[in-house]
């Protein structure tokens, strides 16, 4: 400053310096503050956004229990392809039945004291078989009075029991049982046990 009082060209400088100074921290300080307030501005900000996803989360859920499970497909009802078969009637169960027999074992001694009412209710009806490949069917011509275990498949030859076990790999769970006897042409006959056969159907 001159002795006049008038500011030189120096001190007019260092105002201006000063000024500038003082304007460029006032600045820092405003940043500082605002800092805080912009980072709780982001915060709420994010605040407000996960709790809008929050909620927008919330109203799918809503929504989807409101809709419920989906509605079951109606399947369909697949046809019977095939006709249930009534239960077979195994001809020694039958014979049983009507002689009033519980046990198997006493059967064939029963079928030998009524033979002629046996053949009445037997012969003249059909029998089948399913145990080979192919399956039989035939009228019932006769009933023997000897069991599988003693009555010959043919002569000379094996019994009916030994004849099925070496040709169907079958042993009979009651070789005592009769056979039932299928006529062919001439002389020839042919022997089944008898709980091998049940009734056609």
């Amino acid at each position: 400053m001159s002795d006049s009082g008038e500011l030189s060209f120096s001190d007019k400088d260092d105002v201006k310096r000063k000024t500038e100074d003082d304007n460029s921290r006032g600045t820092k300080r405003k940043k500082r503050k605002d800092s805080p307030s912009s980072s709780s501005s982001t915060s709420s900000s994010s605040s407000s956004s996960s709790s809008s996803s929050s909620s927008s989360e919330s109203d799918d859920t809503s929504l989807s229990e409101s809709e419920g499970p989906p509605a079951p497909s109606k399947a369909k009802k697949s046809k019977l392809t095939h006709v249930i078969n009534p239960r077979k009637i195994f001809i020694h169960e039958y014979l049983m039945s009507k002689l009033c027999v519980s046990d198997v074992k006493r059967l064939p001694a029963e079928i030998n004291q009524k033979y002629q009412m046996v053949q009445k209710e037997i012969i003249g009806k059909f029998a089948s078989g399913d145990y080979a490949k192919k399956p039989i069917n035939f009228r019932i011509d006769e009933i023997t009075r000897a069991g599988a275990s003693a009555q010959k498949a043919f002569n000379p030859g094996p019994t009916v029991a030994e004849y099925f076990l070496k040709k169907n790999g079958i042993t009979l769970k009651h070789p005592q049982l009769p056979c039932l006897v299928q006529s062919g042409g001439g002389k020839h006959k042919s022997f089944y046990p008898m709980e091998l056969l049940f009734f056609a159907q």
